[in-house]
């Protein structure tokens, strides 16, 4: 049985996962720089009103990405 990717986008509110690793690594730069890195555990903590962009809980800080480059994180 195969196992289904998830991606940020896959977390429900309030829920967390553990990054695994970046499906576009031109993105991947860019998300390590922000402290998005493997075995992080993070959380989605809400999403913007007309759903362009998602507000990620990194430990003690909160950061937003728009929905294209959460869909490029891996979890597990």
């Amino acid at each position: 049985m195969e196992k289904k990717i998830r991606t940020i986008l896959d977390l429900k509110l309030g829920e967390e996962g553990t990054v695994y690793k970046f499906s576009e690594a031109s993105l991947a730069c860019n998300l390590l720089i922000l402290g998005v890195l493997p075995e992080t555990k993070i959380k989605l903590v809400r999403k913007s009103p007309f759903g362009n962009a998602v507000c990620l809980q990194l430990g003690e800080y909160l950061l937003a990405v728009r929905k294209d480059q959460a869909s490029k994180i891996i979890i597990h």
